[in-house]
C-alpha cells in the first residue's frame, strides 16, 4: 500500500532524492568559479615601497679629517602592473620620489628632491606571444565549465531515463 504515482512525480522524486544528481549539481558551480579565478591572472597588481636611510661617509677635507658627512634619504614609490589577455603583453607604471638632506660641517645645502615616473610595456615576440600559460588556463577553465554543465545534464537525463524504465517496468508487471 501506498498512493499511486504518475511518471512526472516519480521522475521528480528521483531527481530530488538522487545522490549522484546532487553531487553533479555542484560541478558546474565549481567549474564556473574556477573559470572566473583563472581570469585573476589578469587582475592589476599594485606595489609600494618606502625607504629611510642615513648613510655616513668620511670627510675628505684635509683640514678636518675627523668630521663625517651624514645624509638623510627618505623616499618611496608606488607602481601598478597589468597583464593584457590573449597576447601575453604587460604594462607597468611606477612613480618614485625621494628627498636627500645633507649635513656637512663644510657645506650647507637645502634638501634635494627627486622624482621619476616610469612607464614600460613588454610584448613577447616568440615564446608566450599568443598562447601563454595564463591565457591557456582561462581557455581550459572555460572548457571545463562547459564540460561540467554537460556532465550535469547527462546525469539528470540518466536518472530520468532509469526512472522512466523502472516505472514502465513496474506498470508492465
Amino acid at each position: 500500500g501506498g498512493e499511486p504515482l504518475d511518471i512526472e512525480e516519480a521522475v521528480a522524486l528521483a531527481i530530488q532524492n538522487g545522490l549522484d544528481v546532487e553531487v553533479e549539481r555542484y560541478g558546474p558551480l565549481i567549474a564556473e568559479a574556477s573559470a572566473l579565478a583563472a581570469w585573476g591572472a589578469y587582475d592589476p597588481t599594485l606595489s609600494a615601497d618606502a625607504r629611510y636611510e642615513i648613510p655616513k661617509s668620511p670627510n675628505t677635507f684635509a683640514l678636518n679629517p675627523a668630521a663625517q658627512n651624514r645624509d638623510r634619504v627618505v623616499g618611496g614609490g608606488v607602481g601598478i602592473s597589468q597583464m593584457i589577455p590573449y597576447v601575453g603583453a604587460s604594462i607597468d607604471a611606477r612613480f618614485d620620489s625621494s628627498s636627500r638632506a645633507t649635513r656637512s660641517q663644510l657645506e650647507s645645502l637645502d634638501s634635494r628632491y627627486d622624482s621619476a615616473f616610469f612607464v614600460s610595456a613588454r610584448i613577447p615576440l616568440l615564446r608566450n606571444l599568443v598562447w601563454n600559460s595564463a591565457w591557456t588556463n582561462v581557455k581550459l577553465a572555460g572548457l571545463q565549465s562547459e564540460s561540467a554543465e554537460l556532465q550535469f545534464r547527462q546525469s539528470v537525463m540518466d536518472i530520468v531515463q532509469r526512472t522512466a524504465n523502472r516505472y514502465w517496468g513496474l506498470v508492465a508487471s
